[in-house]
């Protein structure tokens, strides 16, 4: 049964990761968009719209959606691709080569099927739209989004064109482009109008209005009202396109200051950086000490808690996994080994913590904690589970979290009586915190003047990075810096020693001491491999604690380590233009026709 399992999770697995990462890496971007729109005499403006789809993994489907207004309609909708028209669908299907139209009262929207992959793909919506050219009694104004602000992504080129049906002269024609400022609006010795923009931001509209003469469309009836009116519609333009020169003069000034800014925030950045250095230099360097130690030889006889403690700066899971090895070799508790249940497939033996009661030496305050709580998490009192821990200790009720806090506290007062650390440099630190404070207070200045972020990223990080530096102004005492380098010094010992293939240099009564020691120092792996190159029967002699599950014995030092490691990890991570001849674009308007957006799946 276990093995049928097994194989159909691991065939579960197999499939999730061939299907996950490619609906993961569904993409699509428009990176074209061509507007050909036809004035016809009868006010109708015939429109044909190519877009460019970029896919990334499988598609089917792209849809236009254009907003209608009252006295606006969408008619004589075709698609097609490459010369090659769609057809209509036949009622829910979705066949590739076909297209549906979708009305109500507000907007049409065309959808078409086809199927694409890894590809680029161009589309051809054709339509006639009525409502976006109006009759006065002395011109004619065509007033039309191209794109509308309902796109949900950019489009990294759009061009459009207006062209007549009769005839019209240039100089006859006015026209005005409304939408990002770098737009462009150029009408073209052949009496059409061209409108450019690159890039189209997303939810961006961008729109043309073009004036031009009423024998341009002689079948269209003048507007209810009075029409257009040119002194108005010039105002109008006028009005926005002066708005828009004064944002692109701001615009310019404020390009002009970038420069300048990010030279200035990349000096002070090397400045506030070379600050903190010599401050950290002349308050928090550490002392020059020699351990004068031979090798090997260890610089005290603290316990292995402490000793991680000062070595690491705090209490992390080393320390705890060094006492829990520690109270092993001295009879507290022994560590069992269980590989009736590895297999290939789960290679790792388990392991259990059996609490013996059976030394009586001192314990100090940490080590009392850690044996209450093992004891108050076991099953039956007698065992822990290194496995399930977590779930043990909430079956007991106990909160792994507080209880990892209360214990690092007891290892920090155990040895609170020679302190490892000088008092703080308060000045420093405040003269620290100031230069951080300058340079961030200046990167927001810089961004604020240049209105462009990247010029003031130096500073900004040079100032997030100084404050965050002030930790670094602490320093061990002379005392206790020497004996950190004489404990590193058998770290690397033990490393060396290691690396080299030799025994250990120890007897198997020390074997467990020096382990925990290791195991504080982060070397444990290491250490192990030493005991675990003696032959067997001679290296069980350094494992009186660690109990074999099978009749072969343990499964070795390293294993003994990793286990140890999963254990102190479980519970630490428990915490845990005016005038219409053309040029830029304006930022008014809005007011066009049609519009609206797309999209694809």
């Amino acid at each position: 049964m276990r093995r049928g399992l097994f194989w159909l999770a691991l065939a579960a697995a197999v499939l999730a990761g061939g299907t996950m990462p490619a609906r993961a890496d569904k993409r699509y971007s428009v990176p074209q968009m061509e507007i050909d729109a036809l004035v016809l005499p009868d006010g109708r403006v015939a429109v044909t719209e190519t877009l460019v789809y970029s896919f990334r993994g499988r598609f089917r489907y792209a849809y236009r959606e254009i907003p209608l207004r009252p006295g606006e309609r969408l008619e004589s909708i075709e698609v097609a691709e490459a010369g090659v028209p769609y057809s209509p669908a036949a009622g829910d299907d979705e066949e590739a080569g076909t297209y549906r139209v979708e009305r109500s009262e507000s907007a049409v929207r065309v959808t078409w099927y086809y199927r694409a992959k890894d590809e680029r793909r161009a589309f051809t919506l054709a339509y006639a739209f009525t409502g976006a050219v109006e009759r006065g009694p002395a011109i004619a104004a065509f007033y039309h989004q191209f794109v509308g602000p309902d796109w949900d992504r950019s489009i990294g080129a759009v061009t459009a064109r207006l062209r007549f049906t009769e005839p019209v002269a240039a100089e006859a024609l006015r026209a005005w482009a409304h939408g990002p400022l770098y737009g462009a609006v150029a009408i073209e010795p052949l009496g059409s109008v061209r409108f450019e923009v690159s890039p189209l931001p997303k939810r961006t509209f961008f729109e043309g209005r073009v004036v031009f003469p009423v024998e341009a469309v002689p079948a269209l009836a003048p507007a209810a009202g009075g029409g257009p009116d040119l002194d108005t519609i010039l105002a109008e333009e006028s009005r926005w396109a002066d708005e828009a020169n004064r944002a692109r003069e701001r615009a310019r000034v404020v390009a002009a200051r970038r420069n300048p800014a990010l030279l200035i925030s990349a000096v002070l950045a090397a400045l506030g950086v070379a600050g903190w250095f010599a401050l950290y230099r002349t308050t928090a360097w550490p002392h020059a000490v020699t351990p004068r130690l031979a090798p090997g030889e260890r610089p005290s006889d603290k316990p292995p808690a402490l000793v991680a403690q000062l070595v690491h700066g705090g209490v992390d899971a080393r320390a705890l996994g060094a006492t829990l090895v520690d109270l092993a070799r001295r009879g507290h508790l022994a560590i069992a080994e269980d590989r009736s249940e590895v297999t290939w497939y789960r290679p790792r033996p388990h392991y259990w913590v059996r609490l013996t009661g059976q030394s009586s030496d001192r314990l100090a305050p940490f080590e009392a904690e850690l044996l209450a709580f093992l004891r108050r998490v076991a099953s039956a009192g007698q065992e822990v589970d290194l496995a399930d821990l977590p779930g043990a200790a909430r079956r007991s009720g106990e909160r792994v979290t507080s209880w990892f806090a209360r214990w690092k506290e007891l290892v920090t007062r155990a040895d609170a009586a020679r302190p490892a650390f000088e008092p703080r440099p308060t000045g420093a630190m405040i003269a620290n915190a100031a230069i951080a404070a300058l340079l961030i207070g200046t990167g927001i200045a810089l961004v604020i003047w240049t209105r462009h972020v990247p010029s003031a990223l130096p500073a900004l990080i040079a100032g997030i990075l100084v404050a965050a530096l002030t930790a670094t102004f602490r320093r061990r005492t002379p005392e206790a810096q020497r004996e950190v380098l004489g404990w590193k010094a058998w770290g690397e010992h033990v490393k060396q020693q290691s690396k080299a293939g030799r025994v250990p240099p120890f007897g198997a009564a020390d074997w467990g001491q020096a382990f925990a020691l290791a195991i504080g120092l982060g070397v444990s792996k290491e250490f192990a491999a030493l005991v675990d190159r003696l032959p067997r029967e001679q290296a069980a002699g350094f494992y009186g604690w660690y109990v074999g599950a099978l009749g072969d014995g343990h499964g070795g030092g390293a294993g003994l380590g990793s286990a140890l490691g999963s254990f102190a990890g479980v519970v630490t991570s428990a915490q845990s233009s005016g005038v219409g001849a053309g040029g830029g674009a304006s930022a008014g308007g809005g007011g066009g026709s049609g519009g609206g957006g797309g999209g694809a799946g």
